[in-house]
């Protein structure tokens, strides 16, 4: 028996519908087969765990096919995100419709099958992720339609697991942690960690290359990294780094490629550990920064000792960031480098100005030996014609 799309039968009836909405577009349930339908909690907080804010997201209405209030086709408001290529739903709103949606999915499973698409679910509920709804004495499964939560004992979970993850989070040299099921990382104070299963948990002294790095405890990890000894100061520090527009993919470059390291000295001063020098940049409760240099004395061309005090750098008023990359960039060989190419390009400088004036010189003295030999020309003239012309007279 042929399949028939629930799209084709009602498209006129929701087409109506659709030209009074202002959603960023409609889905109906039988396309949900080929992505994933992730539930949310009420109080659910899209910035924290995404790190964009909930009116960010599209938003669109799912349709499905309904007895309920009367109504044939309804519609519930959804989410899409486009970078993890889902749909999101609140958890109240798919309690009341997955026993209707539900049909839709396992239709369009069928179609997709029938067509020959490649289907990686089998049954409507393989699509859903429960993970948001997870809690550590809990897990969210789905019965009778509905959400529930089922208490997490120890004799549910594998044991030998449980022991391996509670002596990994007790040991101090693992700082980051991670599920073998997903493709993120956590910092060790992340509280996201502990929905991590027992069975799937997986921790490490250093950061794992694989993975990408939790956007939920991201940013505190690489300050965390940076301020090291220092780590009561993280909040500080990164209060002083928020109010100068210093962004967390900055600090990551700033932590893992570089290696700097920070430190607060006072409410409006921050210390900075570059390559080999150390630096400080002044102004965080002022109107503009300044950037000041670690003094030290020459002892040779190529030789120096570090000495108390800073110097300033004369960058005044510039950004935090283009101060930390100089920081980054400096180092004492590199400074030598450029004094040697700046007397180099001094003495071309001075060479060029010798070479000009000389070329001046060589030209009055040209235009003098050419004056000077006109005249001798001129005077020997004359006394050629006078020679000639009285002998002739005579």
């Amino acid at each position: 028996m042929e399949v028939r799309s629930k799209k084709e039968l009602y498209k006129d009836e929701v087409e109506g519908k659709m030209r009074f909405g202002d959603e960023d577009f409609f889905l109906w349930d039988e396309d949900l087969w080929d992505l994933q339908l992730v539930v949310y909690p009420k109080d659910f907080s899209f910035e924290k765990v995404f790190g964009v804010r909930q009116s960010d997201f599209e938003r669109g209405k799912l349709i499905f096919q309904s007895e309920r209030e009367g109504r044939l086709i309804c519609m519930e408001n959804v989410k899409w995100f486009e970078k993890e290529e889902c749909v999101l739903i609140q958890e109240n709103v798919f309690n009341n419709i997955w026993k209707y949606v539900k049909n839709g999915v396992a239709l369009g499973i069928q179609i997709a099958k029938d067509s020959g698409e490649d289907v990686w679910c089998e049954e409507p509920e393989d699509i859903l992720d429960l993970g948001f709804l997870d809690r550590r004495g809990s897990r969210a499964v789905v019965e009778n339609d509905c959400i529930v939560r089922k208490a997490r004992t120890q004799l549910n979970e594998n044991k030998q697991a449980w022991g391996r993850m509670q002596s990994a989070l007790a040991n101090p040299h693992n700082h980051f942690f991670y599920s073998e099921m997903e493709q993120v990382y956590h910092d060790k104070e992340c509280e996201l960690i502990h929905e991590i299963p027992a069975e799937a948990f997986q921790a490490t002294e250093k950061r794992p290359e694989d993975r990408e790095m939790c956007c939920l405890c991201a940013r505190k990890s690489y300050i965390r990294q940076m301020c090291h000894p220092y780590v009561k100061q993280i909040g500080r520090v990164d209060y002083m780094l928020k109010s100068r527009n210093l962004r967390t993919d900055d600090l990551e470059r700033m932590a893992l490629s570089y290696g700097l390291k920070l430190r607060m000295e006072d409410t409006n001063t921050l210390w900075v550990k570059g390559a080999e020098d150390t630096w400080l940049i002044k102004g965080f409760e002022e109107a503009q920064l300044s950037l000041w240099h670690n003094n030290y004395v020459r002892l040779s061309p190529k030789e120096r000792y570090i000495t108390s005090g800073y110097h300033n750098q004369g960058m005044d008023g510039r950004g935090l960031y283009a101060m930390l990359e100089v920081i980054r960039k400096y180092t004492f060989a590199k400074h030598l480098a450029a004094e040697e190419r700046a007397i180099d390009e001094q003495i071309a400088g001075i060479m060029e100005d010798v070479a000009a004036t000389v070329r001046v010189i060589v030209k009055e003295i040209e235009k003098q030996r050419e004056k000077e030999w006109r005249q001798f020309v001129y005077q020997l003239r004359r006394t050629v014609f006078k020679l000639l012309f009285y002998d002739h007279i005579g």
